[in-house]
């Protein structure tokens, strides 16, 4: 009797340390929380949205959507310091997840063969600061519009044009920056102007 208890012991001994080093990864194909849910219930009445969340929860799921959930868990799981964002591409005809880090090595395993991981310089965090520091400096000086191309791995900006740029790259490097110049009326042109007024 005690050989038996020593050899239930130990199965379930193996069984919870098996579980633990399964749990050591997330699960990135699984369905994100419903509190990340929000444009599937955004508007909706109590019953609708229950009505809803069951749906989505039973449904089966186009390659695209179980894509988009994968996109998901990437932005919550992988570590800031290596994401560097995602994109789809081919939506339609061949759905394709690119998701891009600045070490490959930290790429979780995920068994998608839509999924395609590419080595890129910036994190998408990094491209999110150099978009602020570039906004605050010029927002007086002629900039018009700013946005994180994630495709590119760069922060594209929109200037008035005849803007002085030589203070751009000594704010942010050269290689994570694209610009162009917008004629009067272009851009965000009018919330500039706008706001000069108020002032």
């Amino acid at each position: 009797m005690k050989k038996i208890c020593i050899w239930v012991g130990l199965v379930l001994l193996l069984l919870v340390l098996g579980s633990c080093g399964a749990a050591s990864q997330p699960d990135f194909t699984a369905v994100p929380e419903l509190g990340q849910q929000v444009d599937l219930v955004a508007g909706l009445s109590e019953e609708e949205r229950d009505a809803a969340i069951r749906n989505y929860f039973n449904s089966d799921r186009s390659a695209y959507q179980e894509l988009r959930i994968i996109a998901a868990n990437c932005q919550m799981n992988i570590p800031e310091e290596y994401f560097g964002g995602c994109y789809f591409q081919d939506v339609m005809t061949d759905p394709k997840l690119y998701v891009l880090l600045t070490d490959l090595s930290a790429a979780p395993v995920i068994e998608n063969d839509r999924v395609i991981f590419h080595e890129v310089k910036y994190t998408e965090a990094e491209l999110k600061k150099y978009q602020d520091v570039v906004w605050e400096y010029y927002l007086d000086k002629g900039i018009r519009e700013a946005g994180a191309d994630i495709k590119k791995n760069k922060v594209e900006f929109g200037f008035k044009e005849g803007t002085d740029l030589s203070a751009l790259y000594q704010l942010v490097p050269e290689d994570a920056v694209e610009y162009y110049f917008l004629g009067e009326g272009d851009g965000f042109e009018l919330l500039v102007e706008t706001a000069e007024i108020e002032q």
